[in-house]
């Protein structure tokens, strides 16, 4: 989480380096976030994983280079090992590439680079689900990464009320902190 809360400093930093250290601080604060650091790492390394990907995705927007999208791939690439979450902005990014190729500012070879570095980092899991694709078929092997054999807790068809005093249990475990006071402003 330290690793996230400082790439979120480096994204904030626009020539204002009290706005981005006020903005890491605070959160770094909070009480939720190192509660989320505590109970699983899954969390963290998505979090981490996404501030470094936003990152090289600002730099590859401000000066489009090949090896900035190779870097972005590479960087994505293991997010698929950790979470399914980290599949979700992969359609934002190759938009952003077909874009830049389109329009010229990138080579259209950008591609293949780009894809081997994210095959590479995303290594664990296509090795995992490899033989699964091979003996039992895509469909199936993607099915079974996405979802396990917990496919209607994973996509949450039913809520219960169980569920709710839970998670409004879990959320009044959080403290007061500079946050409220922030949180007041904007409202």
């Amino acid at each position: 989480m330290a690793v996230a809360l400082a790439n979120l400093a480096a994204l904030i930093l626009t020539g204002e380096p009290r706005i981005a250290f006020a903005s890491a601080a605070m959160l770094g604060v909070a009480h939720t976030i190192w509660w989320l650091s505590t109970i699983a790492e899954v969390y963290t390394l998505s979090v981490a994983g996404l501030t470094a990907e936003v990152l090289l995705l600002v730099a590859l927007i401000r000066r489009p280079h090949w090896l900035t999208f190779c870097g972005l791939a590479l960087v994505s690439g293991p997010g698929s090992s950790i979470h399914d979450f980290a599949l979700l902005p992969l359609p934002v990014y190759l938009a952003l590439v077909v874009w830049l190729i389109a329009t010229r500012r990138l080579p259209a070879w950008t591609l293949a680079p780009g894809a081997a570095r994210y095959a590479l980092g995303a290594g664990v899991f296509l090795v995992m689900i490899g033989p699964v694709a091979v003996q039992s078929g895509l469909i199936f092997a993607i099915k079974s990464s996405l979802f396990g054999g917990y496919q209607a807790q994973v996509l949450n068809t039913k809520t219960t009320w169980t569920y709710l005093k839970e998670n409004a249990a879990i959320s009044a475990l959080g403290f007061v902190n500079i946050l409220l006071s922030l949180a007041i402003v904007g409202w």
